[in-house]
């Protein structure tokens, strides 16, 4: 029995120890994947500052990149989020999180769409130029008058439809190793509801160096 206890007194110590110090920071880097009809790949920096011991604040942002065949080329989120750690062994740590998260896009490219339209109608030759700066012209025109959703449907995809930015809250957990005193490495899976039906799912691996 005592050396049971005494097992776990040393366990808690260990825990103790490796737990992060109020008022650490650490600045890093990420790679995140963006699920849903924004389907996605990005790259982002973060800033975590430990508010107590067992809460830390994070500040993120994260711009993802656009394919070459999709009406809106790019998109990025501004995060902020509160982890509550839970150190399971002198250098994993893992934590729930929630915090609120904006998500904002690229304009509709609108070259894209003139162009995809003049391939379906078979526009071609000498005149193709011409009606592809008049086409332009209706679409500037009708994107203005009619509003995003509804120049999304009368003109795209809806689902790839993301007007001007969405304020929405994030739920979700992660896990951090630590490689040394300085350095973590760590990986997160979160929920994000900005609301209209579009709650993409972002993974992400970074890591963090304190200062």
């Amino acid at each position: 029995m005592k050396k049971i206890l005494f097992l776990c007194v040393c366990a808690f110590v260990a825990l103790a120890a490796s737990a992060q110090e109020v008022g650490d920071k650490e600045i890093g880097g990420h790679i995140s994947s963006l699920s849903g009809d924004l389907k996605k790949f990005g790259i982002g920096a973060k800033f975590q500052y430990q508010v107590t011991e067992p809460i830390r604040l994070e500040v993120a942002g994260t711009y993802y990149f656009g394919k070459k065949e999709e009406l809106v080329k790019s998109a990025y989120t501004l995060e902020v989020n509160g982890h509550y750690l839970f150190p399971v062994s002198e250098k994993v740590t893992l934590y729930p999180l929630a915090g609120i998260g904006v998500i904002g896009g690229g304009k509709p490219d609108l070259k894209a769409i003139v162009e995809g339209k003049a391939k379906g109608l078979n526009i071609s030759g000498d005149y193709l130029d011409e009606w592809m700066d008049k086409y332009m012209d209706i679409l500037e025109e009708d994107m203005e008058d009619m509003g995003m959703e509804d120049f999304w449907d009368e003109y795209g995809a809806k689902e790839k439809w993301l007007d001007g930015t969405k304020i929405g809250i994030n739920l979700g957990g992660g896990i951090d190793y630590k490689l040394n005193e300085t350095v973590t490495i760590g990986a997160q899976l979160k929920k994000m509801f900005f609301g209209d039906g579009y709650s993409p799912i972002a993974i992400s691996a970074g890591i963090t160096c304190k200062f």
